[in-house]
C-alpha cells in the first residue's frame, strides 16, 4: 500500500457503499485525518487515483451551504488533475488540484477566499 494514498471513508448505509472523504495523510506522524458531518462507520482505505476522467464524481451535488454542506468533494480524477469551477457566465471562481489519492475538496469560496455566491 502507498501511505500517500490513504483516505478515511464513511459507510453510507442507505446506498451500501463506502464514501471516501477528502483526507490528509501525515506519514511521519502515522495519522490520517478528515472532516465529516456524519456520525457513521469509518475505515481507512487506499484510494488510487484514476488514469482517465471517465469516473470522476462530485458530491454533494448540488452543493448547498444553506443545508449544512461545508464542502464539495471531487473523487476519482487523476492525481494532479486541475479542476476549475466557473460561474454560469464563464467567470473562473476557483482552481483546485487533485491530491495523490485522486481527490480534491472545494470549500465554496472563490480564489479570494470569499463566499463564491450570496445565499438568499
Amino acid at each position: 500500500m502507498d501511505a500517500n494514498q490513504l483516505v478515511i471513508a464513511r459507510y453510507d448505509t442507505g446506498r451500501g457503499v463506502w464514501v471516501p472523504l477528502f483526507s490528509d495523510s501525515n506519514i511521519p506522524g502515522r495519522a490520517v485525518t478528515a472532516v465529516t458531518g456524519y456520525f457513521s462507520l469509518f475505515q481507512i482505505m487506499e484510494a488510487r487515483p484514476a488514469e482517465t476522467l471517465a469516473n470522476v464524481k462530485a458530491f454533494p451535488n448540488p452543493f448547498r451551504p444553506s443545508l449544512g454542506h461545508n464542502s464539495m468533494t471531487f473523487s476519482n480524477p487523476p492525481a494532479g488533475a486541475r479542476i476549475r469551477i466557473y460561474t454560469l457566465s464563464g467567470a473562473l471562481i476557483r482552481e483546485l488540484t487533485a491530491n495523490s489519492s485522486g481527490m480534491a475538496s472545494w470549500d465554496g469560496k472563490n480564489r479570494f477566499t470569499s463566499k463564491a455566491a450570496v445565499q438568499r
